[in-house]
């Protein structure tokens, strides 16, 4: 087979970018449009070698999947052909992923999180549906979200929290929940069903299917099917948890957006009824110091539970209610009461806010 000569990175990229800007502007336009013949550019040469790019520069690329394979064991069979072999395959439907390798690493809870370690070819292919998936969706994302997207980070959604509880707004409570086992539990047809919403072409459907399905390598050396969730761990699975999470936040951005002016909020918590603001970053709560932490341990942890629609318990989603009417102590109907050491343990992760994202927490507003 004659393997075509690599582009240049940097021509690649531009590329990559022009039309990534292209289909995030159409997005944006038109909330209904669905996008079909994307799955060229998923197999578009510059594509795979921005994908290959991304995958080479992470730390990950020296972690063997299934296969064995790093970074360096690809780079001595030869980018171009691997790169090239991969785009074959897509084209002629015989690309099949292999089982991600499974790694389990301890929690400080003490329990124990499963990892998929993809191969280095299927990650290259991932990060490649990646960089044409991520343009679309993100037109849809609320701006309440801060996990896994691009140009977001952790200190951001600190920020955002601070912002509400800081005069003139003043909001008082805040109540921490958790997405258990977010990436093990995403139901697959559901999470399709939300890809469907902007995406109609089927050999990207089914390349995702392929993804999801594809099994965990386990320990111990046995095949486990996955026939829920998305391995975390994998290139693809931020987005595809973004996604799947992103049906949450729609409800509670409805909820804001119907009470859009202060003075509504402000007749609302009169009248004993709460006005809250929800902030996620992924499935879990925000970094925390090592202060916040020994606060924590002499606190019961107060958690929140959505009682309609059965959900689970959630965690990384700041709820935040505001004074009540009259500037009183007494917290609105259905807050906990904080203690001291929940007051300390808030402090602390305050102490982790930097002033430069103010900004863009007020655009946020």
């Amino acid at each position: 087979m004659n393997t075509p000569a690599l582009l240049d990175v940097n021509l690649a990229q531009e590329r990559v970018l022009g039309w990534q800007t292209k289909l995030h502007r159409w997005a944006v336009q038109d909330e209904q449009q669905r996008f079909g013949d994307l799955f060229n550019l998923v197999c578009d040469p510059a594509t795979l070698l921005v994908a290959w790019e991304r995958v080479k520069r992470n730390r990950g690329s020296r972690t063997v999947g299934v296969d064995g394979q790093t970074r360096r064991v690809v780079e001595q069979m030869g980018v171009e052909g691997v790169l090239a072999k991969l785009r074959v395959e897509l084209k002629d439907g015989t690309y099949r992923p292999l089982p991600a390798r499974e790694r389990l690493i301890p929690t400080r809870s003490g329990k124990l999180r499963s990892l998929g370690i993809s191969t280095v070819r299927d990650r290259i292919v991932q990060t490649a549906a990646k960089l044409v998936l991520e343009p679309i969706f993100e037109a849809d994302f609320c701006p309440t979200s801060y996990g896994f997207r691009p140009g977001r980070r952790a200190q951001d959604a600190i920020e955002q929290v601070r912002f509400f509880i800081n005069a003139p707004r003043s909001y008082e409570w805040v109540i921490e929940g958790d997405v258990e086992d977010c990436f093990g539990s995403i139901h697959q047809g559901l999470l399709m069903e939300q890809v469907r919403r902007r995406v109609t072409d089927k050999r990207v459907l089914a390349l995702i299917r392929l993804f999801l399905a594809a099994g965990i390598m386990r320990e111990q050396g046995s095949l486990a099917a996955t026939p829920s969730g998305t391995p975390q761990g994998s290139g693809l699975s931020p987005l595809l948890s973004n996604i799947a999470l992103s049906v949450l936040d729609r409800r509670f951005e409805a909820a804001w957006t119907a009470r859009r002016w202060p003075s509504q909020r402000a007749r609302d918590r009169a009248n004993g009824l709460p006005s809250y603001r929800m902030i996620r970053f992924a499935d879990d709560c925000a970094p925390r110091t090592r202060k916040e932490e020994l606060s924590r341990s002499s606190v019961r942890r107060t958690r929140c539970c959505a009682r309609d629609e059965g959900a689970k318990p959630m965690a990384g989603l700041a709820v935040l209610r505001g004074r009540p009417a009259g500037g009183g102590r007494k917290p609105p109907r259905g807050a906990p009461v904080k203690s001291r050491g929940a007051e300390l343990a808030e402090t602390a992760r305050l102490e982790r806010v930097r002033c430069g994202s103010r900004r863009r927490a007020e655009a946020n507003h």
